[in-house]
């Protein structure tokens, strides 16, 4: 009987499927409630077994909603050679090598792990998100600020040096009007001599 498990944002849910003499259990996923499933593993069965529910290779449901709402136990199961048998969690964790993920019962939630982090809930994605993005909008709201200031300084500092270089303009005319008086004076005090 498949043991269909809401998490977050999908439905996930371990089937076992017989066709002629293979049986196989197949984990799948939807998150689209059900409209679209994903395949994720492909477990082979021994078809030796009792066939029923509480056969020897075929366990049974490991949770409830009921119980994981209250933070109840999870239990998993991991296919050893052609029987299963019951897994026990390494630091509250079920290591899973086929899926590449460890499972951790996080309060009333299923949790999947990669290595030592976690991976985020949707809303956390999108909360993680959202504060990226505020912070790039804030980071663009203070350059836009920085650069307006510094244009304000280019314009003043410009202003200042065109008013240095007209300064120095009508210096250097005084100083040349100045000089050619000098000469000319020199000119006339020579030739009357």
């Amino acid at each position: 009987m498949a043991s269909p498990l809401r998490l977050d944002d999908s439905i996930l849910v371990a089937l076992r499927e017989r066709s002629g003499s293979r049986s196989r259990i197949r984990i799948v996923s939807s998150t689209d409630d059900g409209d679209t499933w994903t395949p994720h593993a492909e477990i082979p069965v021994d078809t030796n077994d009792a066939g029923g529910s509480g056969g020897p290779n075929n366990p049974g449901a490991s949770s409830n909603s009921a119980g994981l709402d209250m933070g109840g136990a999870c239990v998993a199961w991991e296919l050893d050679g052609n029987r299963y048998r019951r897994r026990v969690p390494q630091n509250t964790r079920y290591e899973s090598p086929i899926l590449g993920l460890a499972l951790w019962l996080d309060a009333d939630r299923l949790r999947f792990w990669v290595g030592d982090a976690p991976v985020p809930y949707a809303h956390e994605r999108l909360e993680r998100v959202s504060r990226l993005s505020a912070d790039a909008q804030n980071r663009v709201q203070q350059l836009e600020a920085e650069l307006v200031e510094e244009q304000l300084r280019r314009e003043e500092a410009k202003a200042a040096l065109a008013e240095l270089r007209g300064e120095f303009e009508v210096c250097a005319l005084e100083m040349t009007d100045r000089s050619l008086n000098r000469r000319d004076r020199a000119g006339g005090d020579a030739a009357a001599a």
